[in-house]
C-alpha cells in the first residue's frame, strides 16, 4: 500500500481547502452545545429527578469517547479483515455487530448516567436528538449562516479522489497486479492440494512443503506491499 507524500496531501488540502479554523471552532462549539441542551432538554422529560446540566455534559462526554472507540473499531476491523483477504461478507457481518453493540452502549449511557431503564433510555435518546438537531440548525443558521451541505461533500469527494488517484497504480501496473494475484491464488490452491496429500511420515516431503508454503507467504506479503488486494 502506497500512502500519499507530503506535497500530495498539500496539493489537495490546497486545492479543497476546508473552512478556516475560526468557523471550525464556532460550529463545534454549537454542536456541543446543541448536544448538551438536547441531554438536558430529553431529562427534564425522562429523568426529572436526575436532570442536570452536569449529568447532561457527561453523557455528552461518554457519548463523544463511545463514537470514536467504535470508531476507531471499525476501523481496525476493515484493515485487518481486509489485509488478510476475507471475505466480503465477512467483512459486512463484523461491522454489522459492531453496529449493534454501538447501539447497545448508546443505549446503556443513559441508563447509567439518569438511572432509568431501556426504553425510557431509547426514549432519551430520541428526544435528545431532535432538541438537539432544531437548536443546532437555528444555531448555525444565526451565527455561520447557512451551510452549503452539497458544496461541502464536493470538496471533501475532490480531496478523496486526488490522495486516491495518486495511490493509484498506473494501467501496466494494475494488469501485473492482477497478474500475481491470479498466480498467487493458483500457488495457494495448490499448496492447499499438496498439503492434504502428504505423505504420512515424510519429512524431506513436509520439509520441502514448508519451504514453498513460506516463500509464497513472503511473496503475498510482497504483493500487499506493492498495493496488491
Amino acid at each position: 500500500m502506497q500512502f500519499p507524500t507530503t506535497p500530495v496531501l498539500a496539493a489537495a488540502v490546497e486545492e479543497h481547502a476546508p473552512p478556516d479554523v475560526g468557523t471550525l471552532g464556532v460550529a463545534f462549539a454549537i454542536v456541543l452545545g446543541a448536544a448538551i441542551f438536547g441531554n438536558l432538554t430529553a431529562s427534564l422529560l425522562v429523568a426529572r429527578s436526575h436532570a442536570t446540566v452536569g449529568r447532561a455534559a457527561l453523557t455528552v462526554l461518554l457519548q463523544i469517547a463511545l463514537s470514536i472507540g467504535f470508531g476507531l473499531l471499525g476501523l481496525l476491523i476493515v484493515i485487518f479483515l481486509g489485509a488478510a483477504m476475507v471475505d466480503r461478507e465477512l467483512v459486512i457481518l463484523a461491522i454489522v455487530l459492531a453496529g449493534v453493540l454501538y447501539l447497545i452502549f448508546s443505549v446503556s449511557i443513559p441508563m447509567r448516567v439518569y438511572e432509568i431503564g431501556v426504553f425510557p433510555s431509547i426514549v432519551f435518546l430520541i428526544l435528545s436528538a431532535i432538541a438537539g438537531g432544531v437548536v443546532q440548525t437555528v444555531a448555525t443558521r444565526a451565527m455561520v449562516g447557512n451551510v452549503d451541505f452539497k458544496q461541502l461533500s464536493q470538496r471533501f469527494e475532490g480531496f478523496a479522489d486526488r490522495i486516491k488517484k495518486s495511490n493509484s497504480p498506473a494501467p501496466d501496473e494494475t494488469a501485473e497486479l492482477e497478474r500475481r494475484k491470479e498466480e498467487l491464488m493458483r500457488r495457494r490452491e495448490q499448496l492447499e492440494i499438496r498439503r492434504k496429500y502428504l505423505p504420512p511420515g515424510d519429512r524431506a516431503a513436509l520439509a520441502e512443503f514448508e519451504r514453498d508454503r513460506a516463500a509464497f507467504d513472503r511473496d503475498v506479503e510482497q504483493f500487499r506491499a506493492d498495493g496488491g488486494q
